[in-house]
């Protein structure tokens, strides 16, 4: 029947003008190209010889203001972690502090030679700097700081000896100083020496007639030159301490060691007020130190607290005992 209905076929659907192409309605892997799935968009690649900005190399002192920057990498292939040195170009990628790789095939190469890398932070050098990194202390800090807590005591009880032993602590941070460059703490240091030197003369040969030099009281004129002298100082001291790297807070670190050198000055004097200059400055430093991450350092100066009120409460009866025989 070729007349029935149901073997019509439909018109054709008028085609689409070509303008002189073809049409292809397939692909020609069989699907649709509206259903293929579209590649994602392809990144440009990173420049390897770009310096990661929020990494720095770690240097002697701990500190990461204004130093060099470093490009420590990370191989995707062995998830390995090198830190090479700073510089561009691959002279410069040589591996500085390297961290053992992972167990995987390609561990045994160093990532800065692979090919592609993920930047990651260089922790800095533990060491005990301004900054507060804690690192090992030496043997001869461990010795340094027990001469300084030995001199303390001795002054406390007015003994002499406490000038040599305070020359032989200031003697030895002179040398940690120098050896790790922190240049204007050796020269506070030197400044220690030379008062160390001058009162261990004036208690020898300070008093009457070059004899032992007694406990004295502070009068108005000489709480009003050490108060000139103090602020002074602390301004002399901040103007160039806060320009230096390291320094955290300059402002207070100023105030207390113009207050050391003055409290120092008053102990060459053997001047009873000394003492209450030490207390003030140890409540201030022990807290210092806790934000400074040195918690060794903390701890010896609640020693040297306890010591200065021990000190104070020493001379203070000598003082007295000096008056009743002078009176009798």
């Amino acid at each position: 029947m070729p007349g029935a209905p149901w073997r019509r076929r439909s018109a054709p659907r008028p085609a689409r003008p070509t303008r002189g192409r073809r049409v292809r309605t397939r692909s020609r892997w069989g699907r649709p190209p509206a259903l293929r799935r579209a590649a994602p968009p392809r990144r440009a690649p990173a420049r390897r010889d770009r310096e990661w900005r929020g990494s720095r190399e770690a240097v002697p002192c701990g500190l990461q203001v204004n130093a060099p920057r470093s490009r420590p990498v990370v191989s995707r292939r062995s998830r390995g972690v090198c830190y090479v040195a700073p510089g561009n170009g691959p002279a410069a990628r040589r591996p500085i502090a390297p961290v053992p790789h992972a167990a995987s095939p390609a561990s045994h190469r160093c990532p800065a030679r692979a090919r592609h890398h993920r930047h990651v932070a260089a922790p800095p050098i533990a060491c005990r700097s301004s900054v507060g990194e804690p690192r090992t202390v030496s043997g001869v800090e461990w010795f340094a700081a027990l001469a300084g807590a030995i001199s303390v005591y001795l002054s406390a009880r007015e003994n002499i000896w406490n000038w040599p032993t305070a020359i032989v602590n200031v003697g030895l941070y002179i040398l940690i100083f120098q050896r790790n460059g922190l240049y204007s703490d050796m020269g506070l240091q030197v400044v220690y020496l030379v008062l160390s030197v001058y009162g261990w003369y004036e208690w020898l040969h300070g008093g009457t007639n070059k004899t032992r030099l007694e406990v004295s009281r502070a009068s108005g004129r000489v709480w009003l030159l050490s108060a000139v002298a103090g602020s002074v100082g602390w301004v002399a001291i901040y103007a160039v301490t806060r320009h230096l790297h390291g320094v955290s807070i300059p402002a207070v670190d100023a105030a207390l060691t113009a207050t050391s050198l003055v409290a120092q000055w008053m102990m060459t004097r053997k001047i009873l007020e000394n003492w209450i200059l030490w207390i003030v400055a140890d409540i201030v430093y022990v807290p210092v130190y806790i934000y400074k991450r040195l918690y060794v350092t903390s701890g010896l100066y609640a020693v040297f607290l306890v010591l200065a009120i021990l000190g104070w409460v020493e001379w203070k009866r000598s003082y007295d005992r000096q008056r009743l025989s002078a009176s009798s």
